[in-house]
């Protein structure tokens, strides 16, 4: 069910996204939206390898991602230019699980080349608002749940680690305690 609302999220995220770089409300160099969309990439590329009803247009949705990203990039966006090179490396793996797919249902071998979109595809944008995301059954049902285990995500404690010491920033100078 996490998992579910998770990618209900993405889908919504990346959406919304998309319609903000198409409308050209997406300010070139705004790191925060950069990420936002490294981010539900990330989870749309895994979502496309669960082979769920849905993994094809996840699939989509991710090169698309990854098309805005570029641009970006290509813009002087320097979140993006780190986000591109994460992206290009989960195209390969997402190349070889495809072949390895294909393979297994075909018993033939192919090659990992992946099918990059060669431009921005619209969104299928249905008009979904911020509290329409919420009203999502997956995420209502994950919200109800009376008993959610959530320790998983309890704040980790950093006793006996160092302070992480960076020369280029505190100069040589600089004493660790």
């Amino acid at each position: 069910m996490l998992a579910e609302t998770c990618i209900q999220c993405a889908r919504h995220s990346y959406r919304l996204l998309s319609e903000a770089w198409i409308h050209g409300s997406f300010a070139i160099f705004d790191y925060l939206k950069a990420q936002y969309l490294f981010s539900s990439s990330t989870i749309l590329a895994i979502s496309s390898l669960l082979g769920s009803a849905r993994s094809q247009n996840d699939e989509e949705d991710f090169y698309n991602a990854a098309e805005i990203l570029k641009q970006l990039d290509q813009n002087g966006n320097f979140g993006a230019e780190e986000f591109c090179q994460h992206l290009d490396e989960m195209k390969k793996i997402m190349g070889e699980a495809n072949v390895e797919r294909n393979h297994e249902q075909t018993g033939t071998v192919g090659t990992a080349s992946g099918s990059v979109a060669q431009g921005v595809i619209l969104p299928n944008y249905d008009g979904i608002t911020g509290g329409m995301a919420l009203a999502e059954p997956s995420l209502q049902e994950f919200l109800a749940e009376p008993d959610l285990n959530l320790q998983l995500f309890d704040t980790p404690t950093f006793e006996g680690m160092q302070t992480p010491y960076w020369p280029e920033l505190w100069g040589d100078g600089w004493a660790t305690g």
